[in-house]
């Protein structure tokens, strides 16, 4: 509230209303009110602390995930990934045939292995009956 005093007009009552200062509030639904906990290094800190400059980490690495697009694995990728479970459980079949007989077949394990490489560079075994 505050008086002045008008010369030949008499006083005059001014009223100010005090409004909150910042920005205005979210409405309830972009409220952003879940917290999520990540444990970094000291080294994985610093670089993030190097990489966001000044923004808050908060922010971002939101933005950072939000502007990163889908963060799900490709189906060409699903697809190598099924692949190359596939050849390392065969594989894993080889070592125990091994561990548990105790006898080597050269000729089969070399055929294995020659399968197990064609498979891992995307090449069909065409000597294959």
């Amino acid at each position: 509230m505050g008086i002045s005093c008008r010369p030949n007009r008499g006083f005059t009552m001014t009223y100010s209303i005090k409004t909150k200062r910042g920005p205005k509030p979210k409405p309830a639904a972009k409220q952003q009110t879940v917290q999520v906990m990540v444990r970094l290094t000291e080294d994985e800190a610093n670089a993030l602390d190097d990489k966001r400059g000044k923004v808050p980490r908060g922010t971002f690495i939101r933005n950072a995930y939000l502007n990163s697009g889908s963060l799900s694995v490709p189906e060409i990728n699903r697809d190598a990934y099924v692949e190359l479970s596939r050849s390392a459980s065969n594989l894993n079949q080889i070592a125990r045939q091994l561990n548990d007989s105790g006898k080597l077949y050269i000729d089969e394990l070399k055929e294995e292995l020659r399968a197990f490489r064609l498979s891992l560079r995307g090449v069909a075994d065409e000597g294959a009956e």
